[in-house]
């Protein structure tokens, strides 16, 4: 009975250290830096995407371009054909200010009538020369090209008709005329010698805008 008693008593020593200890220890622990830091753990959040991300839109310059300008506009305005036994030559009016371009389309005239030139003269031609005013300027019989205002196709005589247009394919010249001016295209020869003259030229005249 005596041992019975004395291990209750132990046991409720022990008990009562074991108490005591640990009720120290927490006062030791709330009055100390030694408390471990609180650490606060919430939800996390993130957000699910609703759409491919963006793609990063990338600006490109214009290209340098190579196609050629666009040309003038021109504007026919028709044909005028100098006949090579006139010499009063052909009278045209200018109808609106602007640039002007005759250019040579085809024929050629001669100086000598088929069949009476002398042995190896050259004697056709395709130039055409351009005065202003009403008429041609001359000096007695022969024409004063030094007075011209404007030159077409003039590249010299030649043995035949053929080789003469040939010569003068892409032909043409341009003048800035004004409303009402007045011009006069011609052939090329001797005042008193058109009248048996064969053949023509045709000019096309435009009006061209830059």
């Amino acid at each position: 009975m005596k041992d019975m008693l004395r291990l209750v008593l132990g046991v409720t020593t022990l008990v009562g250290i074991g108490i005591a200890i640990g009720a120290i220890s927490v006062l030791v622990l709330q009055t100390s830096n030694l408390r471990p830091r609180e650490i606060q753990v919430g939800p996390v959040s993130y957000e699910i995407p609703t759409s491919q991300p963006q793609t990063p839109v990338v600006q490109l310059q214009d290209p340098t371009s190579t196609t050629p300008p666009e040309g003038p506009h021109i504007l026919s305005l028709g044909t005028i054909r100098v006949f090579g036994n006139s010499n009063q030559g052909i009278q045209i009016q200018i109808p609106q200010s602007g640039i002007y371009r005759f250019a040579y389309q085809g024929g050629a005239y001669a100086t000598y009538p088929i069949g009476g030139a002398p042995a190896n003269t050259k004697t056709w031609l395709t130039a055409v020369f351009i005065y202003r005013g009403d008429r041609a300027l001359w000096d007695g019989t022969r024409i004063k090209d030094e007075s011209l205002f404007l030159r077409l196709a003039d590249t010299k005589y030649w043995a035949s008709a053929e080789e003469a247009e040939q010569s003068a394919q892409g032909q043409q010249v341009e003048a800035q005329l004004s409303e009402g001016d007045l011009l006069t295209l011609i052939g090329v020869d001797h005042f008193d010698a058109y009248a048996d003259n064969p053949g023509q030229v045709v000019v096309e005249w435009s009006i061209v805008q830059y």
